[in-house]
């Protein structure tokens, strides 16, 4: 009977342990910039990748918040501005994806949209492209010794 009461114990511990440890895991993650910091309503801008889109999404999400839900889904994606490819993590991907969404802007959003937007995408870079191999060191040479 003392042993099943301990590995209860011992359950309820580790259990309270792996909490905690995901608790400080998720605070990390957010103080280094992860996920959980990423941009959204109400955001420091100053973190964002694009401090200026981020101010600018901010004020359209300030200008449509007073209307219903879809009269605003469209003042959002109607006044959304441009992201700047430079900044983004794959730039090649990004191109792809904004002149998909220039062309495919006029479509409701849903299957009429997503046919549009696949049909213009075709196949884009998934990852950009892998950095060129430093060339070997040369060896040195064997030349006999004196």
């Amino acid at each position: 009977m003392l042993i099943i009461r301990s590995q209860s114990f011992v359950r309820s511990v580790l259990l309270s342990a792996c909490t905690l440890l995901a608790l400080v895991g998720a605070q990390v993650a957010n103080a280094q910039g992860g996920p959980a910091a990423r941009p959204g309503p109400g955001a420091d801008c100053q973190r964002a990748r694009d401090p200026a889109r981020c101010e600018a999404m901010a004020a359209v999400r300030e200008a449509c918040s007073g209307l219903s839900r879809g009269e605003r889904r469209e003042c959002v994606r109607t006044h959304t501005p441009a992201k700047d490819c430079s900044k983004a993590l794959h730039p090649e991907r990004c191109a792809v994806m904004q002149k998909a969404h220039e062309v495919c802007r006029d479509k409701a959003p849903g299957p009429e949209m997503r046919a549009c937007m696949r049909a213009q995408i075709g196949s884009i870079p998934s990852a950009p492209p892998a950095k060129p191999a430093a060339p070997p060191a040369s060896a040195p040479s064997a030349a006999p010794k004196q």
